[in-house]
């Protein structure tokens, strides 16, 4: 009797034992299992995000951006300056395009952008670590950067939306960035971000001059106010409506032959590279009409939801 129950017992405490350890190894594997979605969360793009092959624009700038999240490379033999890093998981695609191009990403030594938002600064603390290159920001927008996007107006719930950085140069209206004889003026457009930076310089193309803008953002949802924020009495950016009104009166006034932006959809990137890739070239990047139209239908839609929001809070 006592031998039996000593074998039931030995089972039992056998099958216990057996237990924990497959408790702990499903715990382990669910734990790996998370930590790699976690990864994922970070490394993968958005969907509907992809890299696209690097292509020489016009002059000394390269495009190595996504599909329609824009980077640009401005090169030159004392060094790079790169405009907008995307997503924190763009990066590894980003350095891949500079890289295919012939260029060392430890060349770049300075890093601008145009607004403080995820898609544009989220890979900024990456390839600040990559390069050691010296951030420029707007000084409206250095709060917003060195926060990690916790005071920007669209958070509703003050978390960190990308990895802190620390600005090592606050930017004022107008002033210029210059490296290796490129001259990059900061021009601060503000709506879309309290320092939203449309940046102008020139570039050489078969012996002449070309006024380039790169814009950082104006008008409505997928043009740049984005969905669900409303334009007047916001609480988190009461002046938004009118610095969007100013912004509008100040890039009407900008001498532009090339025309690039912060995405790619705004300039009609992915109709320009197959034209160039047929046998336009560069000259299909020269389009002061395509940008005054974009000003015309982003403020025709601004304006547009101004009168919606007074109409529907009488």
């Amino acid at each position: 009797m006592t031998g039996r129950v000593d074998k039931k017992v030995g089972t039992l405490r056998g099958c216990a034992s057996a237990n924990i350890a497959l408790a702990i190894l499903l715990g382990s594997l669910c734990a790996g299992a998370g930590k790699a979605l976690a990864q994922d969360s970070r490394t993968a793009l958005p969907e509907g995000k992809h890299s696209i092959k690097p292509f020489h624009i016009f002059g000394n700038i390269y495009y190595v951006g996504l599909n329609d999240n824009t980077s640009y490379l401005i090169t030159s033999p004392q060094g790079h300056i790169l405009l907008d890093m995307t997503y924190e998981s763009g990066v590894p695609h980003i350095r891949k395009n500079i890289e295919s191009l012939g260029f060392n990403i430890k060349d770049i030594k300075y890093l601008i952008n145009a607004h403080a938002h995820t898609d544009h600064v989220g890979g900024l603390a990456q390839f600040k670590e990559l390069t050691g290159g010296k951030v420029f920001a707007m000084a409206e927008d250095v709060p917003a950067i060195s926060g990690g996007g916790r005071t920007d107006h669209r958070n509703k719930d003050g978390k960190e939306q990308w990895r802190p950085v620390k600005v090592d140069e606050a930017l004022k209206d107008n002033q210029t960035v210059s490296l290796g004889g490129n001259v990059l003026t900061a021009h601060l457009t503000p709506g879309h971000t309290k320092g939203c930076t449309t940046w102008t310089t020139t570039a050489e193309e078969n012996g002449r001059k070309y006024n380039v803008v790169f814009v950082c953002s104006v008008g409505l949802s997928g043009i740049g106010i984005n969905t669900g924020v409303t334009l007047l009495n916001n609480p988190k950016y009461p002046a938004m409506a009118d610095d969007f009104a100013k912004s509008f009166k100040f890039l009407k006034t900008l001498p532009v032959e090339v025309f690039l932006a912060s995405h790619g959809s705004f300039f009609s990137m992915a109709e320009k590279i197959q034209r160039a890739e047929k046998g336009g070239g560069a000259q299909v990047w020269v389009d002061p009409a395509g940008y005054k139209t974009y000003l015309d239908n982003a403020e025709k839609a601004y304006l547009a939801e101004i009168a919606a929001e007074r109409a529907s809070s009488r």
